[in-house]
């Protein structure tokens, strides 16, 4: 078990024989955005892909690519240390409070983000707050966090998104969970649109889901270089080629989608197709 005086990046980029990217010092930012006071306690230990390092009231995983908050969470001990008082008035007593408080959290953290915009926040009153801190009940503000681009080659799932729960009376950050994406490849297509349409109609029709060629949208665009969230230290965004299918091309639902790489054309991932939207008749 390490503590937190040592030097956790360099000792699990040590084992592994690459360059270290950071050190403790990314975990003290975060700790220290969310006001942590007292960190002498905390014991930190190299897991596969992350860093984690936790006490009786902290606990904290970091992306071990960067460096960068994967989640970070309140334990027992805190709830035990700030009880809620159901008399007292709030500190964030609006959305407005809410959203100020989790960007100056961001700010604070130096979390390697792009620009961001509060997509959604939502009040979580007392009586379902138990369900989102497995506590007490507590008066609480949840707010969801995008990563905005002026690109308009990135997409919905090569941005970064968060969610982020502020303590409505204290102020204080409960919880917070980030996204991590790979950093950006270089741009190289070369397989041309109408081959990347009929790549992912085939695999469509191997897969016994029919779709014409004039219910797709092919669009250039950077994808992510597998579908899932297990990313290797050398992965990168690829240049390729999304695939959309919808009902009539003026919906807004997407039935389903593929990609597929921009230089080998090969299919990179098929998804769908997803269920048709209720009417609620």
């Amino acid at each position: 078990m390490l503590t937190i005086g040592t030097p956790l990046f360099l000792y699990a980029a040590a084992r592994q024989g690459i360059p270290a990217p950071t050190t403790e010092d990314q975990v003290r930012t975060v700790l220290g955005a969310v006001g942590a006071v007292d960190i002498s306690t905390i014991q930190a230990r190299s897991l596969p892909r992350h860093l984690a390092a936790e006490n009786e009231s902290y606990a904290i995983w970091m992306y071990e690519q960067r460096g960068q908050l994967d989640h970070f969470s309140r334990r027992p001990g805190y709830y035990r240390d700030h009880p809620f008082d159901a008399e007292k008035p709030d500190l964030i007593r609006s959305d407005e409070d809410a959203r100020k408080r989790v960007f100056r959290f961001v700010q604070e953290s130096r979390l390697d983000w792009g620009p961001i915009k509060a997509n959604k926040v939502t009040r979580v009153n007392e009586a379902l707050s138990a369900s989102y801190l497995h506590s007490e009940s507590r008066r609480l503000y949840e707010v969801e966090l995008w990563e905005t681009s002026t690109d308009p080659r990135r997409t919905f799932h090569t941005l970064r998104r968060s969610r982020i729960l502020v303590d409505a009376q204290n102020g204080h950050i409960l919880r917070a969970f980030a996204s991590y994406t790979p950093s950006e490849g270089p741009w190289r297509i070369s397989v041309s649109e109408s081959a990347a349409q009929d790549t992912a109609l085939a695999a469509w029709r191997q897969a016994g889901h029919v779709f014409r060629a004039d219910q797709t949208t092919v669009s250039a665009k950077w994808i992510l270089p597998r579908f899932d969230t297990a990313y290797r230290r050398d992965d990168r965004l690829l240049a390729g080629w999304v695939i959309e299918v919808k009902q009539k091309p003026t919906d807004e639902d997407i039935l389903a989608f593929a990609w597929v790489h921009g230089e080998t054309g090969k299919l990179v991932h098929l998804h769908g197709p997803f269920p048709p939207p209720s009417t609620g008749e």
